[in-house]
């Protein structure tokens, strides 16, 4: 992989690293935090709503509490005056208090005068059995005579019901009790609405046990960064941009009767998350720009110098010119490297001037010397019959051939070495030996023998077996021995022959000096003179018989005759 690409790698690496990371921990820390506010906050927006529902008992409770200690109530009580019914429990009365049910009871439990108003209709009703019934049964009445308020929630015939019950006693506070003064408000009866209106929050009532209290909605089961209260439950939309608190409120003797759910939405951490959003995309700007800032001075600087550098090497490699030179500008490593190249490439061009030097020698010699060279290789582990090489001129003419043509003949071919086995067991000797002598005969481009004499030595260049053959043409040195060997013979023949005359030229002058001893001639002295001559000569010519007898032995050792 280039540079380049390795860079703008490295750099997105580096920036989806960072992104990531920041992305994670914003959600991890911050969203968290958020999430932890947003329970907090829906926590203390539920207690409101609580504080809210209080509220509208207090209101009732303190509404009750001024007709419950009213001389004209305590008086009610003892005559049950209809006037007092026509001047203060008419329809107004109800509507301007807001109160769906007022009810007036004796210690001894028994309706005086009750009343449940339809807010919807503008009618007073008669107080149904079952709710008279439900007041009893909780325990709701009684709990005024004895001088103590009683307030709470009870599930009257139409909903649940604000109930306030306060003893009826005079304008004072005197008394004794005449009985117990009932107020309630239907929860329907707007009180919702103005919890809302008071809070400013969605507030929904559900009854106990009702499905439909997280019906499409996504419990809550982890909270980071808050602890979520005991008697609550939380819940996010499906869409995730709302979040709903609801708890559970008892009725007034204590038992569960109510779930309210306030629905809220995640304004803090819809905008936590925007933030994040807009921390991202900017951080990814950032990245974007700073990553094409670097990739630009990485190019100019760098990449594009090393890019330049790498084309000047490989042209100079292609050229095989090692006398060229890389020009890198600046102050920097890379100039300095372009230095070390420069004298990296000096070294280069000696080396490669001596190697020159040395192959022109090596040529020269091989091409210009006077006995055929034959080299041939074969890989290290290789079974097959080597293959030519290499030969020099004196190779050529020799055997008649041109040096393309040599290359392609296997060298058993032309080889013939005097052994068994022919160029096999050259080989092999050469396997054992490394190094040989021996004599043979070339075969020609004509299919003449020529006849040699070869030194092969067997060495290894980059684990490839290489020989090299050296072979001298002893056509004439054999010319040369036969005419020797002929003239030894020659000799010899003629020693013998010498020797046989000097025998048969004695022989006759001996017969002629016995007859001169014999028979008397006047020329006596002058023949026995010759005679004597002659002997002499005979005597010289034995003597230098001897003396060519030594040379010819003295050549026969020495230059090797027979």
């Amino acid at each position: 992989m280039k540079i380049r690409n390795k860079v703008i790698l490295i750099i997105l690496f580096y920036f989806l690293t960072l992104i990531c990371g920041i992305y994670l921990c914003s959600e991890g820390i911050l969203l968290d935090g958020l999430q932890g506010i947003e329970i907090e906050t829906s926590s203390e927006n539920y207690q409101r709503v609580i504080h809210a529902l209080d509220f509208q008992l207090d209101k009732i409770c303190t509404l009750n509490r001024d007709w419950a200690q009213w001389n004209d109530t305590y008086a009610f009580m003892a005559t049950a005056d209809e006037g007092y019914i026509r001047s203060n429990l008419v329809d107004e009365t109800y509507l301007n208090a807001g109160v769906n049910l007022i009810c007036y009871v004796d210690t001894d439990g028994e309706p005086v005068y009750g009343r449940v108003f339809d807010q919807n209709e503008c009618v007073q009703l008669a107080v149904p059995e079952s709710l008279a019934e439900t007041l009893r049964t909780e325990g709701v009445i009684g709990n005024g005579s004895d001088g103590n308020s009683n307030r709470g929630i009870i599930r009257g015939p139409e909903g649940p019901m604000l109930i306030s019950a306060e003893p009826i006693v005079r304008s004072n506070g005197s008394g004794p009790s005449r009985g117990t003064l009932f107020m309630g408000r239907y929860i329907a009866n707007g009180v919702l609405a103005e919890i809302g209106d008071l809070t400013a929050l969605s507030v929904a009532l559900f009854d106990y046990g009702d499905p439909a209290v997280d019906e499409g909605l996504v419990p809550i089961d982890v909270f980071p960064a808050a602890i979520k209260p005991d008697d609550l439950e939380f819940f996010h939309s499906t869409d995730g941009e709302k979040i709903s608190c609801a708890g559970i409120i008892d009725d007034i003797a204590g038992n569960p009767l109510l779930i309210v759910r306030i629905d809220e939405v995640r304004q803090t951490f819809l905008h936590g998350i925007v933030a994040i959003h807009y921390y991202l995309v900017l951080l990814a700007g950032i990245s974007v720009g700073t990553s094409l800032l670097l990739y630009a001075f990485l190019r100019g600087h760098i990449v594009t110098r090393i890019e330049a550098l790498r084309d000047n090497i490989m042209y100079i490699g292609i050229i095989g010119d090692y006398s060229s030179r890389v020009e890198i500008e600046g102050a920097d490593e890379l100039s300095d490297l372009s230095v070390s190249m420069n004298t990296m490439l000096a070294s280069l061009e000696r080396g490669q001037q001596r190697l020159r030097e040395s192959e022109e020698r090596y040529r020269q010699i091989f091409d210009n010397a006077q006995d055929a060279m034959i080299v041939c290789q074969r890989a290290e582990h290789e079974e097959r019959m080597p293959v030519i090489v290499n030969v020099n001129a004196e190779t050529c003419r020799l055997l008649g051939y041109d040096e393309s043509d040599l290359l392609s003949i296997s060298p058993s071919d032309l080889i013939k070495p005097d052994l068994a086995g022919g160029f096999r067991d050259l080989l092999k000797t050469l396997e054992e030996q490394r190094t040989i002598r021996v004599t043979g005969t070339l075969v020609s481009r004509t299919g003449s023998s020529i006849p040699i004499e070869m030194s092969a030595h067997l060495f290894t260049i980059r684990e490839i077996k290489t020989f090299i053959i050296v072979a001298r043409d002893i056509t004439d040195r054999r010319v040369y021995e036969s005419m020797r060997q002929e003239a030894f013979e020659q000799i010899d023949r003629n020693m013998e022959q010498f020797s046989i005359l000097n025998d048969e030229i004695r022989n006759p002058l001996q017969v002629i000096l016995g007859f001169i001893l014999i028979d008397e001639c006047a020329h006596e002295e002058q023949i026995l003179k010759q005679i004597e001559e002659i002997d002499h000569i005979i005597t010289e010519l034995d003597r230098g018989w001897i003396e060519s007898e030594k040379v010819r032995k003295y050549l026969r050792k020495y230059h090797g005759g027979q």
